[in-house]
């Protein structure tokens, strides 16, 4: 369950993905021993907290990479996209434009 949340990824809307992932990380809850106090009683608003600034972390980084790998990718197709200055000449040579 808990990689199931870690993987799943949902954008632009509100979901409680990052509460359901602290409460899987906590020890308490892992070991059965709950009751109706048990988000209360293990202050879950700051578990949350602090998983969301590892979540936006990795996001982060995961941004960063498919950005440099998009870059990486754009720049190999440039070469194909460019049109030398004496082919353009050329080219507007043939339809009466200089």
């Amino acid at each position: 369950m808990e990689r199931a949340l870690y993987e799943y990824i949902i954008v632009g809307v509100k979901t409680n993905i990052i509460f359901h992932k602290a409460v899987l990380r906590n020890a308490r809850f892992r070991s059965g021993d709950i009751n109706t106090g048990f988000i209360k009683e293990e202050n879950m608003a700051e578990a949350v907290k602090q998983v969301a600034a590892v979540d936006y972390e990795k996001g982060k980084s995961l941004a960063s990479a498919l950005g440099a790998d998009n870059a990486r990718s754009l720049q190999s197709l440039r070469p194909l996209d460019r049109t030398s200055a004496s082919r353009s000449q050329g080219r507007r040579a043939e339809i009466g434009r200089t």
